[in-house]
């Protein structure tokens, strides 16, 4: 039998058998299918990933610096040192990578809210949540002014308003889910409305976000600890009867009252 092409270790008409359990097998796949599925080599794959992640940052770091409309592809591809050609290889288009980036971001903040979500002690687990979700760590200096590009965005493009109004919407129901809990506790006050409270906790975020943007040194001085203190000490105070009656939760009508006899007019 002739030699395999392109083989020079040995002289013609010698081969060396290969044990089937050696040979290339065919994947789940390719049975499937009825096609062979073309490989890509591993280290082929992690490269590409790796480029696209560091495409995804660069486009942080140039949106957070320039704003959405006024960077560029060729912006962030210089930035991530790669050509326009690579930035196309990986997205489509500058609101692709942008809307990588709100994918990203509101992902990242929904994990935190179910990081805790069966964690006890109640009262650590509610401070932790709330904490985690507050708190940017070592984003501080990127995400706030990358989260201004969303909101402003959402005004212009439906796809950016679609994902925020999900997210806000499901972190909506978590963190309700987390003061109903933590009501059934005993740590809040049984007259919370959970609804509002997590509409309280997202206002919280927007303007620690806003704050850190129009003052970032005032906002690195604030303790996060200390809001978190300050808000759930509100939570957990029985305030409902001293709000006004329109601020109060609603409650169920009783009997109606008769009404006042009309006051004389004055003659």
């Amino acid at each position: 039998m002739d030699s395999p092409s392109g083989s020079d270790s040995f002289p013609p008409n010698c081969w060396i058998p290969v044990p089937p359990r050696l040979l290339p097998g065919r994947s789940p796949a390719e049975k499937h299918l009825g096609a062979v599925v073309r490989r890509e080599p591993l280290a082929r794959q992690v490269q590409k990933e790796q480029t696209r992640a560091l495409l995804v940052d660069a486009a942080l770091r140039v949106f957070a610096e320039h704003g959405y409309e006024e960077a560029t592809v060729e912006d962030i591809a210089a930035a991530a040192g790669y050509s326009k050609g690579a930035y196309y290889f990986h997205f489509t288009s500058k609101e692709d990578i942008f809307l990588e980036l709100l994918e990203q971001w509101t992902g990242e903040q929904t994990e935190r809210l179910r990081a805790f979500e069966k964690a006890t002690p109640a009262a650590a687990a509610l401070l932790e949540t709330l904490d985690g979700f507050l708190s940017y760590g070592e984003r501080e200096s990127l995400w706030p002014r990358l989260l201004l590009e969303f909101w402003a965005q959402a005004r212009r493009h439906d796809a950016v308003r679609r994902e925020l109004a999900l997210a806000y919407a499901g972190w909506r129901r978590l963190l309700a889910q987390t003061f109903r809990r933590a009501t059934g506790s005993g740590l809040l006050s049984p007259q919370l409305d959970p609804d509002a409270a997590a509409r309280l906790v997202l206002a919280t975020h927007d303007g620690l976000v806003v704050e850190a943007c129009i003052d970032p040194e005032g906002a690195q001085r604030v303790s996060l600890r200390r809001v978190l203190g300050a808000l759930l000490a509100y939570l957990a105070s029985p305030v409902a009867e001293e709000l006004p009656e329109a601020a109060r939760p609603p409650v169920a009508k009783g009997p109606a009252r008769k009404a006042r006899r009309s006051r004389p007019s004055a003659a």
